[in-house]
């Protein structure tokens, strides 16, 4: 992650884009970043049924929109005393994710910070997910924010979380984690994918092969706690074992951290489909803001 002096905030007037703006503030004032606001208008005749005869919305109607969303978005900044920060307001047409992701280019931000609602099932797969493209499709590092998280999060970061599953960008988010702890503790998580009902396995040696297995893991963690002692201080290492959104998570509020940092992958629009992995999870319902970085 590169030095950080640009932030875009993509606000869409929901209580979750509130705190992400709130945050956004926060942290420009505690880095001496600036902070562009877009909010991007929802046209609901991109999305018109085939047959779909109404006419367009009239320019003028538009103009009228759009200022009013600028006025809106002013009101909010004065509202979180963000003017000595602010470096611009956008508002903009089109698909939501596709604007937000083309301004995430290094020419116009090193960081965005936005909001997502948690969706999940059904709302999820009907409505899409803004959040989820942008974390696929961004050229920067994104920071969410989900309604779990605390109305005002905690700015500078005193524990950070990296869950790490020895992949390249899982490194790459852990180089990320320890340049932004600072005077902050960093905790090094890796989750052995684990089945709750063990009866699941034909095989008689299961508490053998799952020991062999954290002692592998656990090996690994503490060379990567050593790697990235800085100053005398060392991560710590953990393991845990089962399905590894729940324990990133459960290990995230127990521990009171407030950041989770995660390495992304490159992803196809086919992984879309699959909602159920943990980087979605983790983003959706983290009771602290979370940082996916791309390798």
């Amino acid at each position: 992650m590169t030095a950080l002096r640009r932030i875009l905030c993509p606000v869409d007037f929901s209580e979750p884009s509130r705190r992400a703006l709130a945050l956004a503030f926060s942290l420009a004032k505690s880095v001496g970043a600036r902070v562009t606001a877009l909010h991007v208008m929802f046209d609901p005749f991109d999305f018109r049924a085939p047959g779909y005869s109404a006419e367009p919305v009239g320019e003028k109607t538009r103009v009228v929109e759009r200022d009013c969303r600028e006025l809106e978005l002013r009101e909010w900044m004065h509202a979180l005393h963000g003017g000595d920060v602010l470096d611009g307001i956008l508002v903009e047409e089109g698909p939501a994710a596709a604007r937000i992701a083309d301004l995430s280019d290094p020419g116009h931000a090193d960081l965005v910070v936005m909001g997502t609602h948690g969706l999940s099932g059904f709302d999820r797969l009907a409505l899409g997910s803004v959040t989820e493209k942008v974390l696929r499709k961004a050229r920067c590092p994104v920071l969410t924010v989900s309604p779990a998280s605390p109305t005002v999060p905690h700015v500078p970061f005193t524990r950070l979380l990296c869950p790490v599953d020895f992949s390249e960008s899982a490194k790459t988010a852990l180089q990320v984690a320890c340049r932004l702890a600072d005077e902050a503790g960093v905790t090094i998580l890796h989750v052995v994918d684990w089945p709750d009902d063990e009866s699941l396995f034909e095989q008689v040696a299961v508490p053998e092969y799952r020991h062999i297995l954290e002692k592998d893991a656990e090996a690994r963690v503490n060379a990567l706690a050593a790697e990235h002692t800085r100053a005398g201080r060392k991560p710590l290492a953990r393991i845990a074992h089962g399905k590894p959104y729940r324990e990133i998570l459960k290990n995230a509020q127990e521990e009171q951290v407030d950041l989770i940092v995660m390495g992304v992958r490159g992803r196809n629009p086919l992984d879309l489909a699959f909602f159920g992995s943990t980087t979605n999870q983790v983003v959706r319902h983290a009771s602290c803001p979370v940082l996916t970085v791309r390798q």
